[in-house]
This record gives structure tokens, sequence and C-alpha cells, in this order.
């Protein structure tokens, strides 16, 4: 995966917990339109290219 070829789907295993990784969105992805759902365990970050979904 490089930033000029994202799949549409992959998966990756990351060791943080779900405050961790809530706390780093709005810092790697500072441009985008971020909508959190800890309770659901899902988050949605629109951007000018498309968006990105994430579940845990």
């Amino acid at each position: 995966m490089t930033t000029s070829f994202v799949p549409e789907n992959f998966e990756r295993v990351m060791g943080c917990t779900p405050a961790d990784l809530l706390s780093w969105l709005p810092r790697v992805l500072p441009t985008a339109t971020l909508t959190l759902d800890a309770d659901n365990a899902n988050s949605t970050a629109l951007l000018t290219d498309g968006a990105l979904k994430l579940r845990w």
C-alpha cells in the first residue's frame, strides 16, 4: 500500500486501546471531518478526496 494506491478494503492489527486510537485520529487527520462513535466501535473521516471508515 502506498499513498498513491490504497485498496478499498484492508485490515491491520494494531496494539493500542480504543481510547488511544480515538485520541490519535484528530492529530493524524487534521483536515478531515471526523465522526467518532466509540460506543459502536467505528469512525468516519471525510476528506476532500474521499472517506476513510474505521471499525474496531
